[in-house]
């Protein structure tokens, strides 16, 4: 365990530089309000690649990490279930952008974070596997490699111009070397099947593969949700500032990630009381120390990354610093419960969340503004806790004793 964490670890270093630094620079560079015009489409397109997604980087580790003898066809019919729904996907897109005659400029930077998205989705996917079998280290070295090469080129970009479509390529060709990595370093490691994948078992895999979907789906849209609605009331310089702080939080949260993607192979297999306390004590500790942290130093935070023209963004980090606390402390209850075949549960969690987080957000936005959005993200945020909270003590009867 303690060897995954140390290449979890570098894995974190390098999403920190690629995922977070490069958008430091970029709203430097463009300033607040060219910042909220590219991070619109780019947060739009990434809620719809969501469905490309589709809960493979849950359900799919568990299965490889339940039948590792079966990794080739199981990653074979996963593979060409993804593709089916990408090509759905963009179907769907072009024609809604053809039939709506969108600005030209817009739809060619929607096109270009769409692709770049897809191209980033497909290789996460192939690092998939690699995870389900305890193999982080061949993870780890293909996503440091990739986050190094996007920063070098996105930042290099970003130094030479100012136009957003050369920064959307920028990524895009980024993305494009992460998937030829991370296919052949699949494809190295474990070859490919050679039979036949049946329709039936796309649409079952579809079947199968759905609630978790929904939760990731959703997941990421009542966490994402309220830009589109600021982008609606506030306007570019709204999202501009809004997105400020919430790269801030992404990065606060990817420690998260790490300590779900370490513990769901072990309780997937079976429950142990000590993992699952060991994890929630180390989700608790990283949390209310990033939280504190951020809440104290706000102000700082902000004129050292951002400069001027980014004031608001300090009193967005003191709201979002309880935030950070709750999502760290709701980290092994959704691992738990992805881990104990309860995902439908989870998923009519999230959506009854997300039905919360829109109606309140279309209630206080207007008001309150990009603050009004962050104390809705803290309230549903802890809402989603309870939840899980209920699943786990009802459905598995897990006492709350097993939890510290």
């Amino acid at each position: 365990m303690k060897r995954n964490g140390v290449f979890m670890l570098l894995t974190i270093l390098s999403k920190v530089l690629s995922n977070l630094v490069i958008f430091f620079v970029m709203a430097r560079v463009l300033g607040v309000e060219e910042f909220g015009q590219f991070m619109y489409p780019f947060t739009l397109v990434n809620l719809l690649i969501l469905l490309v997604d589709y809960g493979f980087s849950i359900r799919l580790v568990k299965e490889v990490s339940l039948a590792p003898e079966n990794i080739k066809r199981i990653v074979s019919v996963a593979y060409k279930t993804k593709v089916v729904i990408t090509s759905a996907l963009f179907v769907i897109v072009e024609l809604y952008l053809l039939l709506n005659h969108l600005d030209n400029d817009y739809v060619f930077l929607l096109n270009l974070l769409l692709v770049m998205a897809t191209f980033n989705s497909f290789s996460q996917f192939f690092c998939l596997p690699f995870r389900g079998v305890n193999l982080f280290n061949i993870e780890s070295k293909v996503t440091v490699l990739s986050n190094l090469l996007q920063f070098i080129i996105v930042v290099a970009t970003l130094l030479l111009t100012k136009n957003i479509n050369n920064i959307a390529i920028s990524f895009l060709l980024s993305k494009f070397l992460f998937f030829m990595i991370s296919y052949f370093t699949y494809k190295k490691r474990f070859g490919r099947s050679k039979e036949k994948v049946v329709f039936s078992e796309l649409t079952k895999t579809m079947s199968i593969y759905f609630p978790y979907a929904i939760h990731i789906g959703i997941g990421a849209l009542y966490f994402q949700f309220d830009t589109i609605i600021i982008n609606s009331f506030v306007g570019s310089e709204g999202v501009g500032l809004y997105q400020a702080a919430m790269r801030i939080v992404v990065g606060a949260l990817i420690i998260t990630e790490v300590i779900s993607n370490i513990y769901l192979p072990t309780l997937a297999k079976k429950f142990n009381t000590v993992d699952f306390k060991k994890m929630n004590k180390l989700s608790a500790v990283f949390g209310l120390l990033i939280s504190v942290l951020l809440f104290i130093l706000s102000g700082p935070i902000t004129t050292i990354l951002y400069g001027e023209g980014y004031e608001p963004v300090k009193s967005l980090l003191r709201i979002f610093s309880f935030l950070i606390l709750i999502r760290y402390l709701g980290t092994g209850l959704g691992t738990l419960v992805s881990a104990k075949n309860l995902q439908k549960l989870r998923a009519i969690s999230v959506v009854f969340v997300l039905i919360v987080n829109i109606v309140l957000n279309y209630m206080f936005i207007p008001h309150f503004g990009i603050y009004g959005a962050a104390i809705i993200s803290v309230f549903t945020s802890l809402t989603l806790n309870l939840c899980y909270l209920v699943v786990i003590t009802k459905k598995l009867k897990i006492r709350l004793s097993s939890f510290y």
